[in-house]
């Protein structure tokens, strides 16, 4: 089943979200307010913050902060035992091993809350800072972080590949267009921590949530660095593998699978893995955004339609020819990797105008 195409560029879902500025102005926040938290080692104190908070929500399951704090109470005295049944008790502390399977946990649904809040893209910004609700978050990223990466190296999973299953379809299910939406080459940025599974059939339960409808599988090719946390998981049988918030993957390619009589989406992913640590693509983000201060409706509309929106004042030419130099200026920052050292040529012309014949010459 062949997906529908847009009536615009296959290009520009990625270059709204990414070059008109919300996924580079969220990058830039969240990596900054992630840097700029001190280091946490102690489970209470990363939690504090959200208790408040997560006890009148759905995912505090009715409890008060005190019984929450009970809760966490708990979390440590097993991860105690859990430590000294695995034989890393001098290896690995409680506290890390608390704030995994807190991540885990279904009962309390801690992560589905803060997720929740680093997905909310109306909320988690408020007059141009980032919002109180998700500061209340950063001490438990910050240990959850730093549980990761103190993991000892038999739970990297360097050689294996890993899948994730999700019932929808992009941009949305009743007018999917995958492999224009996942084009080979796009870069997804994880604002949260993302969730992976050793096993296809585990990933293929969440893809199935919605009944026998189109769904998503997303493959993370071997040689990525996950975090195998069954050992330390609420919901060991998940065989859950975690990849670092603002982790990067690139798409190698879209495969549709129909042999269970509806569309499986396939979409196969590279772990970008930066030579040293963590992602440290601030100051190229910044520079992007820097070039790309969009008006980024004015601008969709003209990638749409071809022309800018109808005025009754007498600037239209002058209006035409700005966006223009912004759809220049915008379109040369994606693809400058790509391009460099290469000529390159940028035309713009009416439908008909003979755009594509010039350009085969």
């Amino acid at each position: 089943m062949a997906s529908t195409s847009p009536p615009q560029d296959r290009h520009f879902a990625e270059f709204v979200q990414l070059l008109g500025g919300q996924d580079v102005a969220w990058y830039t926040m969240l990596k900054q307010m992630l840097d700029e938290t001190p280091a946490v080692d102690n489970l209470h104190h990363a939690l504090d913050p959200l208790l408040p908070l997560i006890s009148v929500a759905e995912e505090g399951a009715g409890m008060s902060v005190e019984q929450l704090t009970h809760v966490v109470d708990g979390t440590l005295q097993s991860m105690r035992i859990k430590l000294i049944t695995l034989q890393l008790q001098d290896r690995f502390n409680e506290h890390y091993a608390g704030a995994i399977n807190v991540y885990t946990q279904d009962h309390v649904k801690w992560f589905r809350f803060i997720s929740g809040l680093l997905n909310d893209q109306q909320g988690r910004v408020s007059e141009g800072r980032i919002s109180d609700s998700v500061l209340a978050c950063r001490k438990f990223l910050k240990l959850l972080m730093a549980a990761l990466r103190a993991l000892p190296p038999q739970y990297v999973t360097r050689d294996r590949s890993v899948v994730r299953g999700v019932a929808w379809v992009y941009p949305e299910p009743a007018n999917p267009f995958m492999e224009e939406y996942f084009f080979p080459g796009r870069r997804i940025y994880f604002f949260t921590m993302r969730s992976f599974s050793l096993s296809e059939e585990i990933a293929k339960s969440f893809a199935d949530q919605r009944g026998h409808q189109a769904a998503t599988m997303f493959h993370m090719a071997a040689g990525s660095i996950g975090y195998s946390i069954s050992d330390f998981s609420a919901l060991p049988q998940e065989n859950e593998v975690l990849f670092m918030i603002l982790d990067e993957a690139v798409v190698q390619k879209v495969d549709v699978d129909e042999s269970d009589g509806r569309p499986l989406y396939r979409v196969m992913l590279r772990h970008l893995i930066p030579e040293k640590g963590q992602p440290e693509k601030t100051a190229e983000i910044q520079a992007l955004g820097a070039r790309c201060q969009l008006n980024v409706s004015e601008l969709a509309y003209f990638f749409q339609e071809g022309r800018q929106r109808p005025t009754t004042m007498d600037k239209d030419a002058i209006a035409s020819a700005e966006l223009v130099n912004q759809a220049f200026d915008a379109l040369v920052a994606a693809i400058e990797r790509d391009i460099q050292g290469k000529a390159a040529l940028f035309l713009v012309g009416a439908t008909g105008a003979g755009k594509s014949t010039l350009a085969c010459w």
